[in-house]
């Protein structure tokens, strides 16, 4: 990666800077390139062409920025003028104009009442829905039929966070009850990865099998929705959880407001926790020493207690290295954003309408800010060395005031499951099992990940 060409720190009467162009094909440009391994390309395209670079995607420009500085003005300095970009659209029939998706006045009042649902008295009572969802997974291991078969940790994983969020935003649990709503979620999750990549997709009005299963799909999370609402209009003492948060700041007729700032608590808070609890668990089982460290710290802070919130503060080791697995493998692995009006970022024009992508997984592997990049180890974030590293270095949760609301939440369930978890199982990965990240519009094992659980 280039280092030193100024190109995010000159003055704005200096020069423009056309940035180099990724070579593509005749009209679809890099298209076929990012179809068949976008990761690479990406790290390829800014690894030899530099900070910026120009891409071609069919009839789309796009700008991929690598550099901090560029990253800190898209995401906070100039962010008003960086929209959503159109590649979220498919998430829009699901989760409606909820905060992941909104802009602007909208964004900014749906993201004032969200905030008051993760403050400290709250977060430590989810704090017990996660250790309480994380002791039923480790039950439900114990009484499996063949206990030494091998589980894929990525769907073990979807239904812990998902059932850490349906107690902690409805205080209901996942069961057999709620079992057409992880199919549900799992499914559409599932079609906006398959959309994402299309070339070419059905409009949703055209009743052709994929739109109509998507139906089907978006009417069971309605129908999950309502329910709770109507159930909630006839108590006289409902749970003080995160649902009623919102019935508190909405009003109970805003079924709508309701319905999409639930569920983009839900589609947001699973599967991206899921994926970084299953990276996690495969670096654990690929580096021996991480899992010393972690497992020493766990039962010298726990001493076989079940972990609490307050014993969150008391696990460094283990918070660093769910950091460095969600530094080498980010949940969401790239970030766009459609700029609104022309700008300058350095010397570098935006035209109106550009796309403009940011990845987490190019930046985490800057040589230049990561060294030896590819190599796990957790000290690199031991308090002196994240003092030394631009704040724009580490983005897994994106960056500035559109900062991932629910940052602290995954940590904390991310961490709370490890320890929970360490307590009485040691993961390793299955004989013959490789090891891939999948692009999806959030990145996870390809094939599932495949362990299996010794008991301890």
């Amino acid at each position: 990666m280039t280092t030193d060409t100024g190109l995010f720190y000159p003055s704005r009467t200096d020069k423009k800077y056309t940035p180099p162009k990724a070579k593509g094909v005749p009209v679809l440009g890099v298209l076929p390139q990012m179809r068949q391994d976008p990761m690479n390309f990406l790290i390829k395209s800014a690894s030899t062409l530099g900070d910026v670079v120009e891409l071609d995607l069919g009839f789309d420009r796009a700008l991929l920025f690598s550099a901090p500085d560029a990253i800190k003005y898209i995401f906070q300095d100039n962010r008003l003028n960086y929209h959503k970009s159109r590649y979220m659209d498919d998430l829009r029939p699901i989760i409606g104009n909820g905060m992941l998706l909104a802009e602007d006045e909208v964004w900014q009042h749906q993201r004032q009442i969200a905030v008051k649902g993760f403050e400290g008295r709250r977060l430590k009572a989810m704090a017990d829905h996660m250790t309480s969802a994380a002791s039923d997974m480790s039950a439900r291991w114990r009484n499996r039929p063949h206990p030494e078969a091998p589980m894929d940790m990525v769907q073990e994983t979807m239904r812990l966070t998902l059932d850490v969020v349906l107690r902690s935003m409805f205080s209901v649990k996942l069961d057999g009850i709620h079992g057409p709503l992880y199919d549900a979620i799992t499914f559409l999750l599932k079609d906006v990865e398959r959309r994402f990549w299309m070339l070419l997709r059905p409009p949703a009005w055209l009743p052709v099998p994929m739109n109509i299963k998507r139906q089907a799909m978006i009417k069971v999370l309605d129908n999950f929705i309502s329910e709770i609402i109507e159930q909630r209009r006839g108590m006289a003492n409902p749970p003080d959880d995160l649902f009623q948060m919102l019935i508190e700041a909405y009003g109970h007729d805003q079924e709508q407001l309701l319905r999409n700032e639930a569920l983009t608590f839900i589609i947001a808070g699973q599967d991206t926790t899921a994926s970084a609890l299953a990276w996690t668990w495969a670096m654990l089982s690929r580096h021996e020493s991480a899992w010393q460290h972690l497992k020493s710290e766990v039962d010298r802070v726990l001493e076989k207690r079940t972990p609490q919130f307050d014993d969150i503060q008391n696990l460094p080791m283990t918070h660093r290295i769910l950091q460095e697995t969600l530094r080498l493998f980010p949940p969401a692995w790239t970030l766009s954003r459609t700029a609104v009006k022309d700008d300058l970022v350095g010397n570098v024009p935006v035209a109106k309408g550009t796309t403009v992508i940011i990845s987490p997984w190019v930046v985490h592997r800057r040589a230049d800010l990561w060294p030896n990049p590819e190599g796990f180890d957790p000290h690199r974030f031991n308090p002196a060395a994240i003092a030394e590293r631009h704040r724009f270095a580490y983005i897994p949760f994106g960056g500035g005031p559109r900062v991932c609301i629910g940052a602290r939440f995954a940590t904390m369930e991310a961490i709370l499951v490890l320890a929970r978890v360490a307590q009485e199982w040691r993961l390793n990965l299955a004989t013959g099992h490789k090891l891939e990240p999948e692009p999806m519009l959030i990145q996870r094992p390809r094939n599932g990940l495949w362990m299996v659980a010794q008991p301890l």
